[in-house]
């Protein structure tokens, strides 16, 4: 069963461009992780400061691990400093 992981993410006023743009980098090794199925970004028509990560993977297990290998990484600092605040992460299954 696909599983969908959905971050919220509200970049601060005037960083949504550089926010997106950083998400894209971090987006190829999201992609080639093995079980992902795709991750894409979403922007907020009615506040394109904020945006939402959407990913697909094979199951709870690939998420699991994915999220395991980003947590062992550094901190990406950088990435917070353009945020308003962390970002939110929902999960859901595909039937």
């Amino acid at each position: 069963m696909t599983d969908v992981a959905i971050l919220e993410i509200t970049a601060k006023p005037g960083q949504r461009d550089e926010a997106v743009k950083h998400l894209e980098g971090v987006l190829v090794s999201t992609r080639a992780f093995a079980g992902c199925e795709g991750a894409e970004i979403l922007v907020d028509h009615e506040n394109p400061d904020r945006f939402v990560l959407l990913e697909r993977w094979a199951n709870a297990e690939a998420d699991a691990a994915y999220r395991a290998w980003r947590r062992s990484g550094t901190p990406d600092a950088a990435f917070g400093t353009l945020l308003a605040g962390a970002p939110v992460t929902s999960k859901y299954s595909l039937n």
